[in-house]
């Protein structure tokens, strides 16, 4: 049954694969990016401050985060808040 597979759908699709455009250049950007992300994990941190709501009924929440070797560009901050939760501060 491996073998039916392997031939019928691994094979083929192995042989129908094209070589990576720019010669894995793509590849290797990914690669640099995940290695600078993880050399600078370490030194990244968030703190999240007490949610208030303002006069328009909206919730805030101030966030202060530590990069390190980061760059706003490289990261995206989302939080989560539980209905509930956003009751009890109103």
């Amino acid at each position: 049954m491996v073998q039916d597979y392997a031939e019928r759908y691994y094979l083929p699709g192995a042989q129908r694969g094209a070589p990576p455009v720019g010669g894995g250049a793509r590849a290797r950007d990914v690669a640099r990016a995940v290695r600078r992300l993880r050399a600078a994990w370490d030194e990244v941190s968030l703190r999240v401050g007490e949610p208030t709501v303002d006069e328009r009924g909206r919730l805030l929440v101030r966030i202060d985060a530590t990069l390190g070797g980061l760059s706003p560009a490289d990261v995206r901050v989302q939080l989560w808040v539980a209905a509930a939760e956003v009751r009890r501060w109103r």
